[in-house]
């Protein structure tokens, strides 16, 4: 019986798919994407990383920083510069004969304002 179970545990540990869940803290106190410290993790978020704005963090993406997350949720705010050289890359696009990036039910907008 033992050795089913141990079997099924290393089973489980290495064929689950691993999901990162990085959150934006502040601890850098700066309120920027591109602090390392300001994350959960201490390192910047990836392309395979689920990434949360909670409530009440105000997060800016400055001139010069490349953000990228695999998904993204904000219950905070996320600001973005204006600057050509502020990008941010979620998920990977669709393929090109997909029809959109959201369903019918789901609503997403970005504003992009410049506070110049």
């Amino acid at each position: 019986m033992m050795k089913k179970l141990l079997f099924s545990g290393l089973f489980a540990l290495f064929f689950s798919p691993v999901f990162s869940q990085v959150t934006f803290d502040n601890d850098g106190g700066d309120g920027l994407w591109g602090t390392a410290t300001n994350w959960s993790t201490d390192n910047l978020p990836t392309s395979t990383d689920d990434v949360l704005i909670p409530a009440g963090q105000d997060v800016t993406i400055a001139a010069g920083t490349a953000a990228v997350a695999g998904t993204l949720l904000i219950n905070g705010t996320l600001t973005m510069d204006t600057d050509p050289t502020a990008t941010l890359n979620v998920g990977t696009p669709p393929a090109p004969d997909s029809q959109s990036y959201l369903d019918e039910d789901e609503k997403s907008s970005i504003e992009m304002v410049d506070n110049k």
